[in-house]
């Protein structure tokens, strides 16, 4: 029995998107596929009705953003599936046969389980891991993902809880979408599954890393066409809603201690590098945060 649906949000993003609806129609255990494709002007949709005739296309007028995009699909996923499980992917990523069936296996193991995670790898050194699992890292206001950066030889092999679900992989059980929804569109992009993540654990959800599940991200493909500001805008924006939201006292004196170093940091480097719009960025996300510009707020 498939129990199964599969989340992924497109936008100009043609040839991503059909090489991970490609893994998926090889994936075991999917019982339908649902494409929100925000405005995309690339052809996307007409191709994706030509070689995936049996996914659900929910086309949207203009960009609605990675958080309100997701939703959509979960709302239509609550409505239209009965599938108890949601596959929530990054239109750049693509994941193993057997990926499904092994974060349903895990899901299945106690009913406290909220979400599972596979192991991801960068898609361009696909042993090189990009997430085995991850932490929220209060000082920074974000996540950390355990494992970044280094080779897999079986050191993140064991599969055990964790405190934060990376976004661009992940199986949801059905129940704690039911009851809490899917992301904060106030995020508009960026750091949306860090909130969520938070408020999952707050709600007596466990979030299991499954080793066994494999996935490959094509890391940053969405984001580079925008460029480093705009990432950088919305990256510090949210990280102070977050902040603002769950943080203790303890955890915001961690944080007052390290954000403005890691702000002045960022833009020192970025503009050594001669990109210094991404200081600019930084400064507009902070101004952002303290006007109370929520959602897609970069130029307004």
């Amino acid at each position: 029995m498939t129990q199964t649906c599969a989340i992924v949000v497109n936008w100009n993003r043609k040839v991503d998107t059909l090489s991970c609806l490609s893994s998926l129609s090889a994936a075991e255990g999917i019982g339908g596929v649902i494409v929100v494709d925000n405005g995309s002007k690339d052809g996307s949709v007409v191709a994706i009705h030509q070689q995936f005739p049996t996914v659900t296309v929910l086309e949207i007028e203009r960009n609605l953003g990675y958080a309100a995009g997701s939703n959509l699909g979960a709302a239509h996923f609550l409505k239209q599936s009965s599938c108890q499980f949601m596959l929530l992917l990054n239109n750049d990523v693509t994941i193993a046969p057997d990926a499904v069936d092994q974060l349903v296996k895990a899901m299945e193991t106690s009913e406290t389980i909220g979400i599972t995670v596979p192991k991801i790898y960068y898609a361009d050194v696909p042993d090189r891991l990009w997430y085995a699992g991850g932490g929220i890292d209060w000082k920074a206001g974000s996540c950390t993902h355990y494992g970044f950066g280094k080779r897999d030889r079986g050191q993140f092999g064991l599969q055990r809880d964790v405190s934060f679900a990376c976004g661009a992989a992940t199986l949801i059980r059905r129940e704690v979408i039911e009851k809490l929804g899917l992301f904060d569109e106030h995020y508009y992009m960026f750091e949306e599954d860090v909130e969520y993540s938070i408020r999952v654990k707050r709600a007596g959800y466990t979030i299991c890393y499954v080793p066994e599940a494999k996935a490959w991200h094509k890391v940053g493909t969405s984001a580079a066409s925008r460029g480093e500001a705009f990432v950088w805008y919305y990256l510090i924006r949210n990280r102070l809603y977050t902040m603002c939201t769950y943080a203790h006292a303890h955890q915001w004196l961690q944080f007052l201690f390290y954000f403005p170093t890691l702000c002045v940091w960022k833009s020192v480097r970025y503009a050594l590098w001669g990109n210094p719009q991404v200081a600019i960025g930084i400064g507009n996300g902070l101004l952002a945060y303290f006007k109370g510009h929520k959602g897609e707020s970069l130029g307004k």
